[in-house]
C-alpha cells in the first residue's frame, strides 16, 4: 500500500513533462546552435529598443498617453462624463441600452484609448452596466480614433486628397458608432437594459484641481510604465522572433491581403496596424503628394483604419487587461470584444471604400 502510494506521489505532472521538454530543448539548443539563440534574443532586444524605447520613453507616444490620462481626468471633473450621458440618452433609449456605452469612445478620441479604459471601465461599473453592455462598449471603443493625434493626421490626408472632411468623418466615424452597437445589442450582447439619467449616479468627482492634475499625471505615467510599455515589450519580441525563424513574413502578407481585400491601402494599413496611424498617415500623404493615383475609396478605408483602436497592441493586449482589471470581466471574453469590434471596422472599411466612396466623392 505504502509503494503504491509513494508510486502515485512521484508521478509527473503534466507541466512538469513540458517543462522537462523545455528544458532539454533549451539545453540542445545551446549545445548545438548557441550562436543563432544568442542572436535570436540581440533580435528581439533590438526590435524592442527600436520601436518601444524610440516611440512610448523617448517618443511623443509615451508622453502622449501620459497627457491624455491626465486630459481624461481634468475632462471628467469638468463635468464632462455627466453631460455626455445626457447627450447619449436618445440613443441609449433607442437601443434600450445603459448610456455609459459610448463614454469609453469619446475619451479614446479625445485622450487616449488606455486613458478611455482606465477612466470609463470604473464609470460603467459605478452605472450598474450589465457584462454585455461593456463589451459592446469596448467593441464599438474600436471604431473612435485611439488618440486626438491621429485623427488629425488622418484629416490632413483627406485634404491633401481632396476629400470633404466633413462627409468623410459621417460615413467612416459617425455612422459606424451607431450600426455597431445596434448590431451587437440585438445579436451577440443582447442583455443590456436602459437606465434613466436619473438611475445613474454622477459622476464628477470633488477633487481639488492640484489633486486632479498632478493625480491624473500619476496615473497616466502608472498606467505608462506599468502597463504599455511592458505589454509592447513583450508584442514587438514575439514580432521579433517571428521575423528570426521566417514567419513573421507570412503574417504581414496576410495583413497586406486582408487590407486590399477591405480596400485599405496595403503599405500604410499595415504599418497603421503594427507601429500607429501617426506613422501610417504620413505615409500615406507623401504617396498623394508624390503624384501617385489614389482612388478615393481607398483613401477613406485607409483613413477608417488609421482612425481605429490599432496598432494591434491595443486590441489584443493592453484594452483586454486594463478593462479586465477594471471590470472583473476575463481578458479572454474582453479579447473576443476587442476581435468583433475590428471586424466590424474591417467590414466598415470595405462597404466604405468599394460602395459608398464611389457613389460619394
Amino acid at each position: 500500500m505504502d509503494d503504491g502510494k509513494a508510486g502515485k506521489k512521484h508521478r509527473w505532472k503534466k507541466w512538469e513533462r513540458i517543462g522537462l521538454v523545455v528544458f532539454l530543448a533549451f539545453m540542445a539548443a545551446m549545445l548545438f546552435a548557441p550562436t543563432q539563440v544568442a542572436e535570436l534574443f540581440d533580435a528581439m532586444t533590438q526590435k524592442c529598443l527600436d520601436t518601444v524605447v524610440k516611440n512610448w520613453i523617448i517618443g511623443a507616444t509615451g508622453v502622449a498617453t501620459l497627457v491624455a490620462v491626465m486630459t481624461g481626468r481634468i475632462l471628467e471633473r469638468l463635468g464632462l462624463t455627466d453631460a455626455l450621458i445626457r447627450i447619449f440618452r436618445p440613443i441609449a433609449k433607442l437601443l434600450n441600452i445603459n448610456p455609459t456605452f459610448l463614454i469609453a469612445g469619446v475619451y479614446n478620441f479625445l485622450g487616449d484609448a488606455n486613458a478611455a479604459g482606465k477612466i470609463s471601465a470604473p464609470i460603467m461599473q459605478k452605472a450598474g452596466a450589465t457584462e454585455d453592455e461593456i463589451k459592446i462598449a469596448v467593441a464599438t471603443m474600436f471604431q473612435f480614433p485611439p488618440t486626438f493625434a491621429s485623427f488629425m493626421l488622418g484629416i490632413s490626408c483627406l485634404a491633401v486628397a481632396g476629400i470633404n472632411a466633413f462627409l468623410a468623418l459621417i460615413f467612416s466615424v459617425f455612422l459606424p458608432l451607431i450600426l455597431v452597437p445596434l448590431l451587437l445589442r440585438f445579436t451577440v450582447y443582447r442583455n443590456c437594459k436602459y437606465k434613466d439619467v436619473s438611475e445613474v449616479p454622477t459622476f464628477t468627482p470633488t477633487t481639488g484641481a492640484l489633486d486632479t492634475v498632478f493625480g491624473g499625471a500619476v496615473e497616466g505615467a502608472q498606467v505608462l510604465f506599468l502597463t504599455i510599455i511592458p505589454i509592447a515589450c513583450a508584442m514587438f519580441s514575439i514580432i521579433a522572433a517571428l521575423e528570426y525563424i521566417q514567419i513573421w513574413p507570412f503574417i504581414q502578407n496576410a495583413l497586406y491581403g486582408l487590407c486590399q481585400l477591405c480596400c485599405i491601402e496595403p503599405e500604410c494599413g499595415v504599418v497603421s496596424m503594427v507601429v500607429a496611424a501617426t506613422v501610417g498617415f504620413p505615409m500615406l500623404s507623401d504617396m498623394i503628394q508624390s503624384g501617385m493615383v489614389i482612388a478615393p475609396g481607398v483613401v477613406l478605408a485607409t483613413f477608417m483604419l488609421g482612425t481605429s483602436s490599432f496598432p494591434l497592441t491595443l486590441p489584443l493586449a493592453n484594452l483586454p487587461r486594463l478593462w479586465s482589471q477594471a471590470t472583473g470581466i476575463s481578458q479572454g471574453k474582453l479579447l473576443v470584444a476587442c476581435l468583433i469590434g475590428m471586424v466590424c471596422r474591417f467590414v466598415s472599411c470595405a462597404i466604405v471604400g468599394y460602395v459608398v466612396a464611389p457613389l460619394i466623392f
